[in-house]
């Protein structure tokens, strides 16, 4: 060995490498058995290892003459270079090949529009035994051609470098991984199975202390804390689609002193079973901000597990039960009186209109006014929408039969779901608003099916009157037949008794 670069210290020993004894007489037939090896393991004539180095760039002496010559490779197209941790993968690499499990895949191709033009993305997380994590994105034909292919918990060879595949900087808003980059596929990697053994990776942690979670603002953070307290699941509505999704709030604490929200979406809502006072590693949580607040939130890659191997499941167990008790908990999660953010955030509607607040209809936008009904659409208040959980489309009749296009599917039943038009007014103006089922319901104190049924079976009758003649009114005579009409009331205790005068 003439020279070395010492790349990291993170990583195992590879393979099992023994103490040079100082004798060179022990070492005198190794490079006869490395030629022998070489022989075997076809590469290219002038070989470079996985940084992108060739030996000829390596060696400070290449012809010194007390070096016997290598063997030269012999070439051959289906040969891969050795394997690269995935922990070393950097923009360095000129060549690399990785290998690891698929920890996880996105459930389908996301499509999306920018100013080049229309594309086609889907990414995947791939774990080494080291419990490194890497995420890899592909578009378009590359995404068609790898996305039926790849399955969560099956192993797989990645390859690229030189022009196949780019290795860039991770987006730490959206990357869970903890890795500093990411890798895109191009036209030129290659993904093969990989059908050796392969022990399932342990989940690895980095774990940021709680205390210093704003320094990591929409940003994907690995946590270890105790669960203060499990809150119950409940459902908001989602502004983007009005779909309804589960929601759940977790509040952990650590040695650092603080807490703070971890709110769970989703699956994890019913899936989390974690008691209060255990311990809980979080791979790739996201970091909200909010009026000056922080809290976590679970994403489509994050991780949960319940006491982590190692020393620091233990010190937060000790501090928990030892030191937490004496100790005074700072709150990240900032949690507001809804009087007081009513107060703070409260808008006018005609200043609201005058401003084209109605312009941002893409994004919306959230706020808070006070106003009275003034009128509220009876037409078409009630729809029949589709039976599936999730799903409320309008259906369209087939027939004696009811069809969902969204779903694809025929069905015998609808559902009744409300969406009221109402007409709310303030001093400043009038605007229009939708308000859907949950809403409405908690409004009106009626279901849609009390609805539908009362609109079915007890319609109101009309009835039209026609003015032909107006006279003056005979007051004596008319108080003389109210009086009558008053003492023949059978309820006695509500009218006891007429007045003269009335």
């Amino acid at each position: 060995m003439l020279d070395y670069n010492l790349i990291s210290l993170e990583f195992p020993v590879i393979g099992n490498p023994q103490a040079h004894s100082g004798n060179p007489e022990e070492y005198r037939n190794y490079m006869q058995n490395q030629s022998d090896f070489l022989q075997h393991t076809p590469t290219k004539t002038e070989p470079e290892n996985a940084w992108g180095t060739s030996s000829a760039k390596r060696g400070r002496n290449n012809s010194s003459p007390e070096r016997q010559p290598l063997t030269k490779r012999q070439p051959n197209a289906s040969a891969m270079p050795g394997i690269v941790p995935i922990g070393l993968i950097t923009p360095y690499c000129n060549k690399w090949r990785i290998c690891g499990i698929v920890s996880s895949k996105d459930p389908q191709i996301k499509e999306f529009t920018n100013a080049k033009g229309k594309f086609r993305v889907f990414g995947f997380v791939l774990t080494d035994q080291s419990s490194s994590s890497i995420r890899i994105s592909a578009f378009s034909e590359v995404a068609d051609k790898y996305f039926p292919m790849l399955e969560n918990g099956q192993a797989y060879y990645v390859s690229g470098g030189a022009r196949a595949g780019s290795v860039k900087a991770a987006n730490k808003q959206f990357n869970n991984t903890g890795h500093d980059y990411e890798i895109v596929l191009d036209r030129d990697s290659e993904i093969v199975y990989c059908n050796d053994k392969f022990e399932p990776p342990k989940l690895r942690l980095k774990p940021v202390h709680l205390v210093n979670i704003p320094q990591h603002a929409n940003e994907c953070v690995d946590v270890q804390a105790v669960v203060e307290r499990v809150g119950e699941p409940t459902q908001v509505m989602s502004r983007k689609d009005q779909r309804l999704l589960d929601k759940r709030e977790v509040f952990l604490v650590d040695k650092s002193g603080t807490e703070i929200c971890l709110t769970l979406w989703n699956e994890m809502v019913q899936s989390f079973e974690v008691e209060p006072g255990k311990v809980i590693g979080i791979k790739g949580a996201v970091v909200r901000e909010f009026n000056g607040g922080f809290s976590l939130s679970n994403t489509t890659g994050t991780q949960i597990i319940e006491d982590p191997e190692g020393d620091f499941t233990r010190q937060l167990y000790q501090w928990y039960r030892d030191q937490k008790p004496l100790q005074e908990i700072k709150s990240l999660t900032i949690k507001t009186d809804f009087a007081t953010v009513i107060e703070r955030d409260l808008r006018l509607i005609g200043p609201l209109l005058q401003h084209g607040i109605d312009r941002d209809s893409e994004k919306g936008q959230y706020l808070y006014i006070k106003g009275m009904v003034n009128a509220v659409k009876t037409e078409q208040a009630i729809y029949q929408a589709c039976p599936v959980k999730g799903c409320r489309k309008k259906l369209q009749m087939e027939g004696n039969q009811y069809r969902c296009e969204k779903c694809n599917q025929t069905f015998d039943n609808y559902s009744n779901i409300l969406m009221l038009q109402l007409e709310v007014a303030d001093f400043t103006g009038t605007v229009w608003m939708t308000m859907f089922d949950e809403l409405a319901t908690s409004l009106l104190e009626t279901s849609a099916d009390e609805l539908a049924q009362l609109q079915r079976d007890d319609d109101q009758e009309n009835l039209k009157l026609s003015v032909f003649d107006v006279k003056p009114v005979q007051y004596e005579k008319l108080k003389t037949i109210y009086s009558n009409a008053l003492k023949n009331l059978p309820i006695e205790d509500e009218v006891s008794h007429v007045d003269d005068d009335f």
